[in-house]
């Protein structure tokens, strides 16, 4: 398993993954971005990665993406960025991108407000997410649904275009540890594993932390 994270917990919820599929990990943006960035150097080890990232401000963090590649081993040469500060952006780079590798979509739905443009638009956004997904994987970084907690943002027709989806969110004050709950693959039920922040802002693939584990089931809802 060459890894899509280089988490080895987070790499085996995700297995087995088939080209074409669309994984997507959602949560608080703190831990979304710093995943997004591993994964990205991650993932450049083996082929090339196209980056699409929406924002209103800022810019990339070329210093973090430079420390996840030299520690996890990732190329930086390998890694082709584009950003988007309107939704026309990310419709343009839908229309004139030829994707023949891996692909990384964060914050897709930052421009996407259905109280402006209508719920229709997320069905749109999802489209171009499902077009695009054709002879690599797509990864998205997504946040939680303003409408929800449970669910990513995007609406219905996003979550059933994801193959793989997972969770991620940081414990209650006090309890050190990262949650990552697996809720949707084809191969596999719904759990929940605990890992350690370690795992996220260090470079090393195996899970070293002194906590146990916690691994379990859920009731499907």
């Amino acid at each position: 398993m060459l890894g899509s994270s280089c988490v080895e917990v987070l790499d085996s919820l995700i297995d087995p993954l088939e080209v074409g599929w669309i994984v997507e990990f959602y949560g608080g943006l703190d831990i979304i971005y710093m995943l997004a960035y591993r994964s990205i150097a991650c993932l450049s080890r083996r082929r090339d990665v196209y980056v699409y990232i929406n924002q209103f401000f800022g810019g990339l963090d070329p210093f973090l993406l430079s420390r996840f590649s030299k520690s996890l081993g990732g190329d930086l040469s390998r890694i082709y960025f584009s950003r988007g500060f309107r939704l026309e952006d990310f419709e343009s780079f839908f229309r004139s991108s030829l994707i023949d590798s891996d692909l990384v979509i964060i914050d897709p739905y930052l421009h996407a407000d259905p109280n402006i443009r209508g719920f229709e638009i997320y069905t749109k956004i999802a489209s171009w997410i499902r077009r695009l997904s054709t002879n690599g994987n797509v990864f998205i970084f997504n946040r939680v649904s303003r409408y929800g907690g449970y669910k990513p943002e995007g609406g219905s027709f996003h979550h059933h275009s994801i193959h793989i989806l997972l969770k991620i969110w940081k414990g209650i004050v006090g309890v050190l540890g990262v949650y990552c709950e697996l809720v949707k693959h084809p191969a596999k039920p719904p759990i929940r594993v605990m890992i350690s922040p370690k795992d996220l802002e260090g470079g090393g693939s195996r899970w070293v932390g002194q906590r146990r584990l916690l691994e379990w089931v859920l009731r499907v809802r």
